[in-house]
């Protein structure tokens, strides 16, 4: 079962106020295991309701200026896409291993995870090659 928004949103406060290497494993941990939210530019499948992504599935991705001016990739859970864009119609749900790997493959800086929220991360560089990998970085 992934876990849920609440978890990782909770992981990602303890790791950004904390110089603990083992809140950030779990951090990264819970990361791994969500279902990971991200805004489309239109609908990915027609009609609505569930859908199964296949790799040759066409999904154009909203994207954002990160905040040192590079290409970034932001991705949520669906009640924090609400606040920050409450006018988004188009989402998708990816595990998160497979969204890190998109955003490398499509050429994107810079994720950036509950940009809109208070505690946020950013992931970029080898921490974003090795999430995309399925590993938890060594820290």
């Amino acid at each position: 079962m992934p876990t849920d928004a609440v978890t990782v949103a909770a992981a990602i406060r303890a790791a950004n106020n904390s110089d603990d290497v083992e809140k950030a494993r779990a951090m990264f941990s819970a990361l791994l295991d969500a279902i990971l939210v991200v805004q489309t530019a239109e609908a990915v499948a027609p009609g609505g309701g569930p859908h199964v992504l296949t790799e040759d599935t066409p999904m154009r991705m909203a994207t954002m200026t990160g905040p040192g001016g590079e290409r970034a990739l932001p991705f949520t859970d669906a009640d924090a896409l609400r606040r920050w864009h409450p006018d988004a119609e188009h989402q998708v749900g990816l595990e998160a291993p497979d969204l890190f790997g998109k955003a490398i493959e499509w050429g994107f800086d810079v994720v950036l995870v509950n940009h809109a929220d208070e505690d946020w991360i950013q992931l970029r560089d080898e921490l974003l090659r090795t999430l995309a990998d399925g590993r938890v970085p060594a820290l």
